[in-house]
């Protein structure tokens, strides 16, 4: 079906898709992958695996031109089990689906904030900004005391990757740094991190000594 974002007119009827699609999975504790051709509106898969498989990701490489939807629990599985399988790419691909029917309201907004610590351990500038992405746009649905609690999740949540990088760029900085530098540290200090608050006032005090 037709993925459509909230506000947006129904998609018209048309003609299918010939869709690859290739599944990584589970298989007894290892990765397997399996490829196909989805030619109608739906069909069925048979995985090479004698056991039910811990965790499912329909888009291995994260090459495919399509949203996954999956149960919350399927996803919390590929989370907790089957997130050091995967790739790179497709840890942001499967984050992006999650945001995306996070916005649809098919899944729970704290599903998708859950992902976000995972996001942080990747130590690069594309995680580490849908990250703050994703932070920043729960911060606007919360007000009063959600805010507060919201923001002292900020705080450990972000925190020491925020106080790790600091204000001021360093010669060993690689362009991951540089750019996560950008987004995480204030983000860290508008949801009140008095160390970085501290410093940030005293580099102020002298911005015009700063590079």
């Amino acid at each position: 079906r037709r993925y459509i974002r909230p506000g947006s007119p129904p998609a018209p009827e048309g003609s299918l898709w010939r869709i690859p699609v290739c599944v990584a999975y589970d298989r007894g504790g290892a990765r397997g992958e399996i490829c196909t051709e989805l030619t109608g509106a739906s069909m069925e898969l048979t995985l090479d695996t004698k056991i039910c498989p811990a965790w499912v990701l329909a888009n291995a490489g994260g090459r495919g031109y399509y949203r996954i939807s999956q149960p919350e629990a399927a996803l919390v599985a590929l989370r907790d089990r089957g997130w050091k399988h995967l790739t790179s790419a497709e840890r942001l691909i499967t984050f992006g689906d999650v945001s995306a029917f996070a916005a649809t309201g098919e899944l729970n907004i704290g599903l998708e904030l859950s992902f976000l610590p995972r996001l942080l351990d990747e130590h690069t500038r594309f995680a580490t900004g849908v990250a703050v992405d994703s932070a920043d746009r729960a911060r606007s649905l919360l007000s009063g005391d959600q805010l507060t609690r919201f923001n002292a999740w900020v705080r450990q949540s972000f925190g020491p990757t925020a106080r790790a990088l600091g204000w001021q760029l360093r010669p060993r900085d690689d362009l991951d740094a540089h750019h996560s530098r950008a987004t995480v540290v204030s983000l860290v200090a508008r949801s009140g991190d008095a160390s970085l608050r501290a410093a940030a006032v005293a580099l102020a005090k002298n911005w015009r000594s700063l590079p």
